[in-house]
């Protein structure tokens, strides 16, 4: 159904006055009957529907809810960051708003939904013309509220009093933090993520001595310059132990990368250590393992594996180090022939699958998190916003990118792999 659409739940005997009342409110974009029940009704604009609702629900009340005597509804899909003057914002024009409570976990933090107390039944059933409409970047879902016990003994939000801020240079220092955001208070701690290899994520969490401080940074710092970039700023909400949303039998195309990053080596001397071939193949890249088989005596068979941190440089392993001289002897390098096709097609790839994302975190925000790896051509988010494929213009920018896989992003560490998925 689209924006210009309300859904009719009549019943027989209120079908005139419904036609009625809703031409007298615009001429419908299409000739539309409402000889059945639950006929969607098409407008010239979104306008006239939440105009219809409201008269409707005033004059007459919903029919389905007629004598609903709940005068509360529930939103949910909010961002996080959403806030009760945000929801008296959109949900204001359809009548008196006596309490909006914003509904928050055990813990006290944000559950991304509300509770919206009106002055009748009637204009609590207008607001449901607002159901599956946007906010930011998220779908709100708006229904009748009926249990009031709830509404009393919900927790409540509790104040941060740290924020996140994401696309930093990669230069910027502790103090650089304290001369932009101390001025909204006193600072109690500067924590900056960091890449497997301790390199900078361009992201850091400020902790002030007061909620205050921490909300007015957040409100007049967020996309505001910092040096030649745009910052993000946000509240930072704990939002407890959080489980990867993704399963281990998703079916996507994403090869494992414990496989493509891995090369295996043959035809060395059994008096070799792993010492000497981490020196060997560190000119290659960074690493992660160096593994030679052993028999039960712990004596060498003269092969093994080498783990490196990135596709790119396991393929440079093979085309490089292969035939090496090794004591003597001709070192062999490859992949398994099973995965030779996958290791190449990924090692050249300009594509990223990002996953564990918070579900509020918006597309810009995501792609100036990773712009200081290369230019990105596109993004793809996931219909749950939980990941996004990330497409470079180059495979240096996707390799670069892997380096910000463990990284921590509103409280939730992503993980980024090469992925030979293409962007549809």
């Amino acid at each position: 159904m689209s924006v210009n659409q309300v859904l009719v739940p009549i019943e027989f005997h209120t079908r005139a006055m419904m036609l009625t009342l809703l031409w007298r409110c615009a001429l419908p974009a299409a000739s539309t009957t409402l000889a059945h029940a639950n006929r969607p009704v098409t407008f010239a604009c979104a306008e006239t529907v939440r105009f219809a609702a409201r008269q409707f629900s005033s004059n007459y009340g919903s029919p389905s809810e007629t004598h609903s005597k709940s005068s509360i509804v529930w939103v949910g899909g909010l961002p996080y960051s959403a806030t009760a003057s945000d929801m008296m914002q959109h949900f204001g024009e359809f009548g008196t708003i006596k309490r909006i409570q914003m509904q928050a976990n055990a813990i006290g933090s944000p559950k991304g939904s509300c509770l919206i107390t009106f002055s009748s039944p009637a204009e609590a059933a207008a607001a449901l013309a607002m159901d599956r409409h946007t906010i930011g970047s998220r779908w709100m879902a708006v229904k009748l509220h009926r249990q009031k016990n709830s509404v009393e003994n919900a927790p409540v939000i509790k104040p941060s009093s740290t924020i996140w801020i994401g696309g930093l240079p990669f230069k910027t220092s502790d103090a650089d933090i304290h001369e932009r955001f101390g001025s909204f208070g006193s600072i109690s701690n500067v924590r900056f993520t960091e890449r497997y290899d301790g390199k900078p994520t361009g992201m850091c969490y400020v902790t002030y001595s007061a909620p205050e401080a921490a909300e007015a940074a957040a409100a007049s710092m967020n996309k505001a310059t910092f040096g030649s970039r745009y910052v993000h700023v946000k509240l930072h909400f704990d939002q407890g132990t959080i489980k990867p949303p993704r399963k281990a039998d998703d079916q996507v195309k994403t090869v494992r990368q414990d496989q493509v990053n891995r090369v295996y080596f043959g035809n060395i001397p059994f008096t070799t250590t792993e010492t000497e071939l981490a020196e060997t193949f560190a000119s290659c890249g960074d690493l992660k393992d160096v593994l030679i088989y052993r028999d039960k005596n712990h004596r060498s068979r003269g092969h093994g594996y080498v783990q490196f941190k990135d596709a790119g440089s396991a393929a440079a392993a093979v085309r490089d180090l292969h035939g090496t001289i090794v004591g003597g002897r001709e070192m062999s390098v490859e992949v398994p022939k099973a995965m030779r096709a996958a290791v190449a097609a990924v090692a050249t790839s300009t594509t990223v699958r990002v996953t564990n994302l918070p579900v509020d975190l918006e597309n810009d925000t995501l792609r100036s998190m990773f712009d200081h790896c290369g230019a990105i051509s596109h993004l793809r988010r996931a219909s749950d916003n939980q990941s996004a494929l990330l497409v470079f213009d180059s495979p240096e920018g996707a390799q670069e990118a892997q380096g910000l896989a463990g990284a921590d992003i509103e409280g939730r560490v992503i993980h980024v792999q090469l992925t030979e998925e293409k962007d549809e």
